[in-house]
């Protein structure tokens, strides 16, 4: 058997978890190839700048550490792929991206069986930092993405066809090139395995790992088939809050004063959709999007007079798009509801303390108000809708009778769905394979770096690792600017 694996990500920890896998593979009787094809793409990966050389030539630290894991690896850091193919494509492609007009309309783009748009709108909406950007303005970035999309999708064929694979490792699956081979691998009917890392442990699956109901039924396998007792395991699980609420949340503020208000309050946590993008089939918005619902919301509070809402705007709103920070911040408080904008240093968990409940998208915050006794209540599909720790709002007469008496739960329920909470917890602490070979040094709010690979050092001097980020970021700018610049 043939496996591959094709790498565009450098960070140390995403490249370690490769060298983990390649050197578990060198036990099993198969022909292994490592391709290393980051710094080759037509659109410069951000996420490939430890992989830059002005020769394209694949750095000598990062070969030493690949044959280290196997001795007998065929190292592949050429790119073939069929120009008359990406041509051709390109034509095809671009004349069926005239008749779209939003984000959501991409998952229509096809063109001779090739289906780029999910990985088109995944890219697009992180470099324009806008989930419901609309296509025209964006013609020439669009192009770019197309032909480094097609560029490796070609290159994915070639290279299999060459070297028959069985089998490829491939990281995470989310982004531009990493969803070309993804798609290249489906269509030649190529085995693909995705690995992903969290914290000091990395994972290994065929589904993808933005499956929601996947996740979730990994997080509740994890928690049910554990050797440790209910209490080991809420112990465990319950250190994932403390730290969500210790000063090293980079989103953590010090006013803890509460909200003088005269009614009892629930509380609205907004959060960012932009992971989801491309991931269409995984989600469902029943309600509508998030802001809509926001001001539906507010209409509906201002109907009643029992209770307030307050909304908490995410920080992070600042490193959005300024079409997506003018939106949210034409949000504006009114009779039975109160706005608090990004910028407010309002603390969140004083917002959730003095609330009766708490509701969201899928904010994080929701299901640690689980973890805190109070009631929860999501209005779309997320990351934590079923293992038993929220309530989820699918009519908008679901959600209003929630707000009217639904969320008034007893102490035991609330008790139960404070150790639901705790799968996500725990499944974060332990799920996930070890690291056997591999140093790791923990950095700060959930990053860790891999600096030894089998007592080979991984990371370069300093000088280097400036001279590689560099050349990246002038790579990725050079390929970009003409985007940039014509605002298309």
């Amino acid at each position: 058997m043939n496996i591959a694996i094709i790498q565009f990500a450098s960070a140390s920890i995403h490249f370690a978890a490769s060298l983990e896998i390649l050197k578990k593979e060198s036990i099993s009787n198969v022909s292994a190839f490592y391709c290393v094809w980051g710094a080759q793409t037509k659109l410069a990966g951000r996420m490939s700048a430890n992989f830059e050389t002005l020769t394209g030539a694949i750095p000598n630290k990062i070969q030493k550490l690949i044959l280290t894991a196997n001795p007998n690896v065929s190292i592949n850091n050429k790119m073939i792929f069929d120009e008359i193919w990406v041509a051709h494509h390109m034509v095809g492609l671009l004349k069926e991206i005239e008749t779209l007009d939003s984000l959501p309309d991409l998952r229509r783009l096809e063109f001779e069986g090739v289906n780029p748009g999910s990985a088109i709108a995944s890219e697009l909406a992180t470099i324009t930092k806008n989930a419901e950007t609309k296509l025209q303005k964006h013609e020439s970035l669009i192009r770019i993405l197309i032909r480094s999309y097609l560029e490796v999708y070609s290159a994915t064929m070639i290279f299999y066809s060459k070297c028959h694979i069985d089998v490829v490792h491939l990281y995470n699956g989310r982004f531009l090139h990493e969803r070309a081979v993804w798609d290249a691998s489906k269509r030649l009917n190529v085995k693909v395995l995705l690995f992903e890392t969290t914290r000091n442990r990395y994972f290994q699956r065929k589904e993808g790992f933005h499956n929601r109901l996947n996740n979730q039924k990994a997080m509740l396998g994890h928690w049910y088939n554990a050797d440790e007792t209910l209490e080991e395991k809420i112990k465990i699980g319950s250190r994932y809050f403390s730290e969500l609420r210790s000063s090293a949340n980079p989103f953590s503020s010090s006013a803890h004063s509460r909200v003088e208000v005269e009614k009892p309050y629930f509380v609205y946590f907004s959060s960012s959709d932009d992971e989801l993008v491309g991931f269409w089939d995984e989600r469902e918005e029943k309600l509508g999007n998030q802001l809509q619902c926001v001001r539906t919301l507010q209409n509906y509070f201002d109907r009643q007079s029992n209770f307030n809402l307050m909304i908490r705007v995410h920080p992070n709103l600042k490193n959005k798009a300024q079409e997506v920070i003018e939106k949210w911040e034409s949000l504006e408080s009114t009779h039975m509801t109160r706005v608090f904008k990004a910028q407010d240093t309002i603390s969140s968990y004083a917002l959730l303390d003095g609330s009766i409940g708490s509701i969201s998208f899928g904010s994080t915050m929701c299901i640690e108000a689980a973890f805190s006794y109070k009631p929860s209540l999501v209005l779309s599909d997320c990351g934590y809708d079923e293992i038993g720790a929220v309530d989820k709002g699918n009519t908008w007469q679901e959600v209003t009778n929630w707000i009217e008496s639904g969320h008034l739960l007893s102490e035991v329920e609330l008790q139960q769905r404070k150790i639901h909470s705790c799968i996500r917890g725990y499944f974060l602490a332990t799920a996930g394979l070890k690291f056997e070979h591999t140093l790791l040094e923990e950095k700060g709010w959930g990053a860790w770096e891999a600096t030894q690979f089998m007592s080979r050092k991984i990371s370069e001097r300093i000088l280097f690792q400036k001279y590689r980020t560099g050349l990246n970021r002038v790579k990725l700018f050079l390929s970009l600017k003409y985007a940039i610049l014509s605002g298309k």
